[in-house]
């Protein structure tokens, strides 16, 4: 059962290869939910059935009714992770919500979210350097444009693109 909740998180990392958006991780969360009432249709199926030992069905039922609160707490937890617009970030929320919901059964589980902690951190980093390149592009190109508007040459398109690039060059965003 604890592969259950371990493969949840798979699919939600993996997602077939891409980063899945907010929508997809929360219609995981909705498709575990809906899992979640087949395995107690499943569950009273098989106890009508009497096909299987009694003393192993009750195994069965004990291990179910263990993993299935855990599984609807993910579920819960990744429709109502606070995501962003970002994708690669809510991965990362979606992974820490399901990991947090389900900490009493997966294995390291504290160490898996002190691994999410620190890509967390990492990719808040990596953005905020993304950020201030940009906002030094946006200042060389503001310097250009200001420097083309005080020339008030209609022909200095040109002279405007190496004005722009010379303050890039300044500013040191290429």
């Amino acid at each position: 059962m604890k592969k259950i909740l371990i493969t949840l998180i798979a699919l939600v990392a993996l997602s077939c290869g891409c980063v899945p958006t907010a929508d997809q991780i929360q219609t995981v969360g909705d498709d575990v939910s809906k899992l979640s009432v087949l395995v107690d249709d499943m569950q009273e199926a098989v106890t009508k059935s009497q096909l299987v030992d009694e003393q192993k069905m009750v195994e069965f039922n004990e291990k179910i009714d263990e993993i299935q609160p855990v599984m609807v707490d993910a579920a819960e937890a990744l429709k109502n992770a606070p995501y962003t617009e970002d994708d690669w970030e809510n991965l990362i929320i979606g992974a820490q919500e399901a990991v947090k919901a389900g900490k009493d059964y997966i294995p390291y589980s504290e160490p898996i979210l002190g691994i999410l902690a620190l890509l967390s951190g990492g990719y808040g980093l990596l953005k905020k350097k993304e950020n201030e390149t940009n906002a030094a592009k946006y200042q060389a190109h503001k310097q250009g444009t200001e420097a083309y508007k005080t020339t008030a040459d209609p022909a200095a398109a040109a002279a405007l693109y190496k004005a722009i690039g010379e303050a890039r060059v300044r500013k040191g965003v290429g």
